[in-house]
């Protein structure tokens, strides 16, 4: 069911703008998009490792970014779904969809 409710979300989203990233987050949502866009658009994928990335605490960022996009690893997928299951997530992608 929450997997459903995101890619809802995530259609309704993709209209709008970027975030502002520092160098880490961007290099973090860099490895975490192509993880994410195995289960639904790039484009929705992009909004949504933005959200996890401006939501998730900086050791986490550190740690997603360090990995390689091509094969991030066990640890990093793990962490990725937890970071993903977060309330403040889903409250990030609710507050792109009324902008």
């Amino acid at each position: 069911m929450r997997k459903a409710y995101f890619i809802l979300l995530l259609a309704a989203a993709s209209s709008v703008g970027a975030s502002e990233l520092d160098e880490t987050q961007t290099a973090a949502v860099g490895v975490l998009t192509p993880m994410l866009a195995e289960q639904v658009t790039e484009e929705q994928a992009q909004h949504l490792a933005e959200c996890m990335v401006t939501t998730a605490k900086a050791r986490e960022v550190r740690q997603i970014a360090k990995a390689d996009p091509a094969n991030p690893g066990e640890k990093v997928i793990r962490l990725s779904n937890k970071v993903i299951a977060r309330p403040d997530v889903l409250k990030c992608m609710t507050e792109r969809l009324v902008q």
